[in-house]
C-alpha cells in the first residue's frame, strides 16, 4: 500500500510540516546534577499535509487509502516529499548502492570532505553502472540529481528517462525527472568503457526540478511502515468537485526508513 499520488505527480502541496520526536532519559544524582542522554528508542517523525482544490477523484484515494489501512492499524509505504529518498548519498560505497563488475568506488577528496566526493572508475570494456533501488507508488515525479566531473555519464530515472552529460571539468549540476512505474525501480548512473568520473551531492526527490541537497546516510526518504495518526485524516466539500484535506502521518525511524 502506498500512500496516493495527486494528478499534478506529486505526493503533497506545500507548506509541509515535518517534525522529528526523540526520547531522552533524565537522571538526577544525589548532589543535584542532571544528567541527560537519547534513549535507546527509536525516534518518531510525522508529517502534517494541506491540500487545497483536490478533484472528487483525488479526494476519494485519500478516503480510499486510509479506509485500506483502517485508519493507523495497517502502514503503507510513504515517500517523503521534502527529503533525499536515497540511503548513503554520502557514502557511495556502501551496500545500498549496486554496481556492475568493473566499477571502482573511492574518495580522491579524503573521508572528511563533505559533501563526500567520488571517484568512478570503469576498469571494464562495457558501460557500467551504479544504482540504488527505491520503492514507489506509481505515478510519481521522480527527480534524480547530482554533480558530476569528468569524462561522459548518463543518468537515468524511473521510466526509462534518460539524460547523457557530456565531459566537464568543474563541477556540474544535472538532473532527469522520470515517472514512477510502481514498485522497487532503480536510479542510476552509467559510466563509459573506460572511463572516469567524479560525483557528489547525489539525490532523488519527489519533485519535477532538484531542490537544495540533503546529505543522507543510513536512512533514507522511504518511509515503509508509516501510519496515519490519531484522526490522520479530514476531508471538507468546498465546492463541485473541489476539496480541502489535512493528513497526519507517522513513521518510527528505523535504518533504511
Amino acid at each position: 500500500m502506498y500512500f496516493p499520488v495527486q494528478a499534478s505527480l506529486v505526493p503533497a502541496q506545500y507548506p509541509v510540516t515535518r517534525t522529528t520526536e526523540s526520547l531522552f532519559r533524565e537522571v538526577e544524582t544525589p548532589g543535584g546534577k542532571l544528567w541527560r542522554s537519547a534513549s535507546d528508542g527509536p525516534a518518531l517523525r510525522r508529517w502534517v499535509l494541506r491540500f487545497e482544490d483536490l478533484t472528487d477523484e483525488e479526494a476519494a484515494a485519500l478516503v480510499d487509502c486510509y479506509e485500506a489501512c483502517s485508519g493507523g492499524w495497517r502502514t503503507l509505504i510513504f515517500a517523503d516529499p521534502m527529503g533525499n529518498l536515497l540511503q548513503w548519498s554520502e557514502d557511495l560505497e556502501a551496500a545500498a548502492w549496486g554496481k556492475d563488475a568493473g566499477l571502482t568506488v573511492s574518495r580522491p577528496g579524503g573521508a572528511a570532505a563533505r559533501p563526500a566526493e567520488f571517484q568512478i572508475v570503469n576498469g571494464s570494456a562495457a558501460a557500467a553502472r551504479i544504482w540504488q533501488e527505491l520503492d514507489l507508488a506509481p505515478g510519481l515525479a521522480v527527480c534524480f540529481s547530482g554533480e558530476v566531473r569528468g569524462e561522459p555519464v548518463a543518468l537515468r530515472a524511473p521510466g526509462g528517462a534518460m539524460r547523457a552529460v557530456a565531459a566537464r571539468e568543474d563541477w556540474t549540476k544535472v538532473f532527469i525527472t522520470g515517472e514512477s512505474a510502481g514498485g522497487p525501480q532503480r536510479v542510476e548512473l552509467e559510466i563509459p568503457a573506460g572511463a572516469t568520473v567524479h560525483v557528489r551531492r547525489l539525490q532523488a526527490e519527489t519533485q519535477l526540478a532538484p531542490s537544495d541537497y540533503q546529505g543522507t546516510f543510513d536512512t533514507g526518504g522511504i518511509h515503509a511502515k508509516t501510519r496515519f495518526a490519531g484522526n490522520g485524516l479530514q476531508v471538507v466539500a468546498v465546492a463541485p468537485d473541489r476539496h480541502r484535506a489535512e493528513v497526519i502521518l507517522e513513521s518510527v525511524m528505523e535504518n533504511g526508513g
